[in-house]
């Protein structure tokens, strides 16, 4: 639900309306007119972003624990 707007968690499926790009693409507006390669690589792309920001914030607090 962190990726969901607040005003839209309340909605059926929130999920669908989690934000995949800067332009407002969401996966609902991929499911309503994206190609299902397009919407792989949407969500791909946002996996990997959002992997690699978990990633580096356990290697910062690994570093912090260390120090």
């Amino acid at each position: 639900m962190q990726f969901v707007a607040p005003e839209l968690q309340e909605e059926q499926v929130p999920c669908r309306f989690i934000q995949l790009s800067r332009d407002g693409m969401t996966v609902d507006s991929l499911y309503r007119s994206g190609t299902p390669a397009e919407s792989e690589e949407a969500l791909r792309g946002w996996l990997q972003y959002h992997i690699h920001e978990i990633e580096q914030q356990i290697a910062d607090a690994k570093q912090l624990k260390l120090a």
